[in-house]
């Protein structure tokens, strides 16, 4: 039962580095926005056609929930709220692309990670990247990386308007896909079996106590 009491202030002290950004289970809760942010790593390695079978079907968490892709200007409204002072580079990288060996981008980008979801989830990498719907219906990608080896931290912020359109049947196992949801349709939240058990553990540590302290 203590290790349910320990996750709710959790959830509550991560979003309050981001006033408007609290992570509740697979969701980044975007109240600015009114949107909701699916877990990047939940939809990684999946093509286009498969997210769009995914999308469609009721019977999947994704579905269920009503997510759809986020367009352009979602994703980038959503990367401005956590890099808002990050060059605007237009050219053969992007419209933007920073690379840094110093650590300046680094708390963001842990920040970033810890919301979106590790999609590299190897030490000592972490990285949070994922596909999106251009306005020019291409696949684009987007996401950043951080890197320390032997004291050096290496940055990485990048889109993929470079190099658009990955094709129909291209995923990634480092990639997920930027989904959302209006924040007015109904939530299902993932069943976890863990939670259930130790909340049966608890009634039951309750009742056991209570019988204990029943006098004969």
């Amino acid at each position: 039962m203590k290790k349910i009491l320990i996750c709710i202030p959790l959830m509550l002290i991560v979003g309050s580095s981001n006033a408007a950004l609290i992570k509740t289970g697979l969701q980044l809760v975007d109240d600015s926005s009114g949107l909701s942010w699916l877990d990047l790593s939940y939809t990684t390695d999946l093509n286009y056609l498969q997210i769009q079978e995914t999308l469609s079907d009721s019977s999947s968490y994704v579905g269920e929930n009503q997510f759809r892709l986020a367009t352009e200007s979602e994703v980038t409204d959503l990367f401005s709220q956590f890099f808002p002072s990050l060059p605007y580079n237009q050219g053969s990288y992007g419209r933007y692309y920073t690379e840094d060996l110093n650590s300046i981008y680094t708390e963001q980008i842990t920040k970033f990670v810890s919301l979106m979801g590790d999609t590299v989830p190897s030490d000592p990498h972490i990285a949070a990247s994922g596909f999106f719907l251009s306005d020019d219906s291409y696949v684009e990608l987007n996401g950043v990386y951080s890197s320390t080896l032997e004291g050096n931290t290496t940055n990485l912020i990048f889109d993929s308007e470079y190099a658009p359109n990955y094709g129909e049947t291209y995923s990634s196992i480092g990639a997920g896909w930027y989904l959302v949801r209006d924040l007015s349709l109904p939530h299902v939240e993932v069943s976890e079996p863990s939670t259930i058990f130790l909340m049966g553990l608890g009634f039951l540590g309750i009742i056991a106590n209570r019988k204990r302290k029943t006098p004969k």
